[in-house]
């Protein structure tokens, strides 16, 4: 046996595999920063959950543009346009029938569609729901989020994505958008989950930002070649930093120590944090009003902007981090 045998590397941890269960985001709903806690949900708040959602990326857009895992096209079954009164109307249902079918819910709602949506997104949630309408706990929550997912034909992935968004402040990126980044943005041939073992490297990330339009000398529509380059090196550098910052908001349970690769970012988390820093650069932030539905406009764009051969990029000088 050697005297000076090498230690044995750990095992890289570059988070969990999967994204938040229906059970943590519960937890995330009920438990405040705070730590306060309550042990259900008022039929108000669910309206204006919704309307938040539908603000920053619970769209159209998202529905009819990005493939979805659980709801593929159908000329049959168009995705629903729900409106704030349709949701308020259908969490007084889910009050009286905690476990109501999709196609009973759907007639219910035809019953008021028109009306409710000629009253538009904006209107307050005091003006369609009282007050004392009910509550809700983790039961009817996750039918709540269930049908909203059947009845806009949005994997239900966007639908926790974007609650967590706005609970915890952290982008979680659903599976098929990962696939749809990496066929469009990146590599046409490698797969989602190739890319959740492959590092994701500077040239990636160029090759995606340049696809995107998001490079942009004037700061107006987005950001200069080497300020992107620059962000991608920052990320990368503070990822394990970012990585317990993402723990500690979403309650991961404590393992061993986030590594770092150094060939890129790895697997869903990294690549979220990636973007989510992102958006948080002017002008972005200002620009979309959400990681999710930026990501989604960009898909938009990149789909407009396909590569022939890659890019020529301007020469920078290497990136100094002091």
């Amino acid at each position: 046996k050697a005297a000076t045998a090498e230690k044995k590397k750990p095992d890289a941890n570059h988070g969990p595999e999967a994204t938040t269960s229906m059970a943590m985001l519960w937890e995330y709903l009920t438990i405040g920063t705070d730590g306060k806690l309550v042990t259900s949900i008022e039929i108000t708040d669910f309206v204006e959950d919704f309307q938040l959602m539908k603000k920053t990326g619970l769209d159209m857009e998202l529905a009819w543009h990005i493939p979805m895992r659980d709801y593929p096209l159908d000329p049959s079954c168009d995705p629903e346009d729900l409106s704030p009164g349709e949701i308020a109307h259908l969490c007084t249902c889910l009050i009286d029938e905690p476990d109501l079918s999709e196609s009973k819910a759907r007639g219910l709602l035809s019953e008021v569609q028109d009306v409710c949506r000629s009253e538009g997104d904006d209107i307050p949630s005091c003006n369609i729901v009282a007050k004392d309408a009910g509550a809700f706990r983790l039961r009817r929550t996750q039918r709540w989020c269930e049908l909203i997912s059947a009845l806009m034909r949005v994997d239900l992935e966007y639908i926790v994505s974007l609650l967590v968004w706005h609970k915890r402040d952290q982008f979680e990126m659903p599976e098929t958008l990962v696939a749809e980044l990496v066929k469009l943005c990146m590599n046409e041939e490698a797969s989602a989950d190739k890319l959740m073992t492959r590092p994701i490297t500077l040239k990636d990330w160029m090759r995606l930002v340049y696809r995107a339009d998001v490079v942009d000398g004037t700061k107006e529509r987005g950001l200069p070649y080497a300020d992107l380059q620059s962000h991608f090196s920052r990320v990368s550098r503070e990822i394990t930093k970012l990585m317990g910052a993402r723990a500690t908001a979403l309650k991961w349970k404590a393992g061993q120590e986030f590594t770092k690769d150094d060939g890129g970012l790895v697997g869903r988390h990294e690549f979220g944090i990636l973007l989510q820093e992102l958006w948080r650069t002017p002008p972005l932030k200002s620009l979309y009003p959400s990681p999710l539905h930026m990501t989604v406009r960009f898909l938009l764009r990149s789909a407009e902007n396909r590569l022939v051969s890659t890019p020529v990029m301007p020469t920078v000088a290497p990136f100094n981090p002091d």
